[in-house]
């Protein structure tokens, strides 16, 4: 029914004139006069931290708690360090600890230093973004002429910090200083170094190498078992980086890379008949093809003609898998697009015509405007609206252009997570969560669409890859394989009892697990998992998870004390 009702709006748009050019914005008109009405955001962000940069400002970044009310909330980012930002500086760890509950796997946050410089007062405003793209942030602390700026990159193992005209500052957050390159410290005492590689270890044996690209003398001290702090000699002007060395064996690899880093990423994308090819470019300082970044399964899996170093060579375990290494600024992660649009790939079996259609005309006969919850209800809102074909405005997701003046490009995509976020500041700027990986893919399934009798074939093909990207998500992280290695490389769940769940329910930045928010019957996790049944989700449907599934949901679907509901 929404098919055919959607197809004849659509088509009814086209003719209107809808179509726009190639990768600029789909529209720069306002959105104020949305069917339905508005919902205002109850967590806006924070003045002063985009102070100096215009809007449309990203909704579901990895760094929202940098910007929602009020600005302290800890961030899953940039990985493989989680961070938040206070009065002094910007406070970063990677989480050691990894916990499997029986239905989740959970990280839970660690936080294992704080840097910041002498001449900051601690006044909270005095820090703010001064540049984002769609995956990094840069974010400048600053006390009259002294600052710190901080390129926040996902992927990259180490933390960058440059220093103008101000004192470098660290100071342990999980513990005191046990050790300071290599020399013991009771409470009390103090060591000094000069150079620019040291070593720091905390007294719960979290392990840091600091880097620097111009030699600097460093002087620890232990004030107790539980605080200390290191402090630069003096003003400093250059760039200082950090990273938690989790095996000792790492240090030969971060030894040889430490020089070159990440600014800031550019994403792009190519497209052939029946594929795409989506890009990061990451610009740096020092020779890219000597930068080095970790990668995630969904990027291990697509990646062409990449330099990876041995997996021993570095890593870190987080809730989407181990984080393993890449060399080079430009990274080119191939999809396969699929060729269904409306339809699917074969006729509707004889069979089933008469049901259909009896459906059909039961489904038509529903609709009616006037009963649509109201707009601020939006899960069901946005039901009834897409019953009525008028989620053709979806396209307040697929922004491609940074030059709209009113809309974040792909607001709910985290394009090195690889998938889409369900909440981001409206969740109060707390862990993200996508519940149903079928959202984001019919969400995008939706606007290809759109696209497909509104648009050109540029959007076509844009809308074609976020929804072959958000499918081979769903297949890595959601689609559990209990038959998989806890060896193999790209698994991102290496605990047989977590991939013996056979589905997440829900994955979020710190936790994934068989739960949702709203029950926890097998065949409810399942559902959401699969339902809608569309045209292009053929690709979702893999024949090993849905063999599992079968087995994971029949005693719950023969059970007749689970009705329907």
């Amino acid at each position: 029914m929404s098919f055919i009702l959607a197809r004849a709006f659509l088509l009814a748009l086209a003719s209107a004139g809808v179509t726009k050019g190639v990768f600029g914005p789909i529209d720069t008109g306002s959105a104020a006069g949305i069917s339905g009405g508005q919902v205002a955001c109850s967590s806006p962000p924070v003045s002063s931290f985009f102070s100096g940069i215009n809007p449309p400002y990203p909704t579901n970044s990895w760094w929202a708690p940098y910007a929602a009310p009020p600005g302290t909330a800890t961030a899953a980012g940039p990985f493989p360090y989680e961070s938040f930002l206070d009065g002094h500086g910007i406070v970063f760890g990677i989480s050691t600890t990894r916990q499997f509950d029986g239905t989740s796997i959970k990280q839970p946050t660690q936080t294992d230093w704080r840097v910041s410089f002498n001449e900051h007062s601690g006044v909270f405003n005095n820090h703010k973004a001064t540049a984002f793209d769609t995956q990094s942030v840069t974010v400048q602390y600053f006390e009259g002429a002294a600052t710190l700026t901080t390129y926040l990159v996902p992927g990259s193992p180490y933390l960058t910090f440059e220093y103008n005209g101000a004192t470098p500052l660290f100071t342990p957050m999980n513990g005191g200083i046990q050790s300071f390159n290599g020399q013991s410290l009771s409470p009390g005492q103090t060591a000094s170094a000069t150079g620019t590689t040291f070593t720091v270890t905390d007294t719960k044996g979290s392990t840091y190498l600091i880097y620097a690209l111009t030699a600097l003398t460093l002087t620890a001290t232990s004030a107790s078992p539980t605080s200390g702090s290191i402090v630069a000699g003096g003003q400093f002007n250059g760039v200082l980086r950090f990273v938690m060395l989790s095996q000792p064996g790492h240090q030969v690899l971060l030894d040889q890379h430490y020089q070159v880093y990440p600014t800031s990423v550019q994403t792009d994308y190519s497209f052939s008949a029946d594929s795409a090819t989506l890009t990061f470019n990451w610009n740096t300082i020092g020779d890219g093809t000597n930068l080095l970044m970790l990668t995630w399964p969904h990027h291990r899996l697509t990646l062409q003609n990449a330099n990876f170093p041995d997996t021993s060579a570095l890593g870190y375990l987080t809730t989407k898998g181990w984080m393993y290494p890449a060399i080079g600024n430009q990274w080119n992660m191939l999809y396969q697009l699929s060729p269904i649009t409306w339809s699917p790939p074969r006729p509707l079996d004889p069979s089933c015509t008469q049901s259909v259609l009896q459906g059909l005309v039961y489904q038509i006969g529903q609709l009616n405007a006037s009963a649509a919850p109201i707009p601020n209800e939006f899960y069901f809102w946005g039901g009834t609206l897409a019953a009525e074909a008028r989620l053709a405005l979806i396209a307040d997701i697929i922004n491609p252009s940074p030059a709209d003046p009113y809309f974040p490009i792909t607001r709910c995509r985290d394009w090195f997570t690889g998938h889409s976020w369900a909440s981001g500041v409206a969740n109060g700027a707390g862990s993200r969560d996508q519940e149903s990986s079928g959202e984001g893919i019919n969400g995008y399934y939706g606007a290809l669409l759109w696209a497909s009798v509104a648009l050109s074939q540029d959007y076509v093909n844009y809308a074609k890859l976020l929804l072959a990207t958000e499918q081979h998500a769903a297949h890595v992280y959601w689609h559990l394989n209990p038959q998989q290695s806890a060896t193999d490389r790209d698994n991102p769940y290496p605990e047989q009892e977590v991939r013996n769940l056979v589905t997440m329910g829900n994955v979020m930045d710190w936790q994934s697990g068989a739960f949702l928010f709203w029950g926890n019957q097998k065949v409810e996790i399942a559902a959401i998992q699969i339902l809608p049944v569309t045209p292009a989700n053929e690709v979702l449907y893999d024949n090993q998870w849905v063999t599992n599934m079968w087995s994971y949901t029949m005693p719950e679907l023969v059970n007749p004390a689970i009705s329907d509901d």
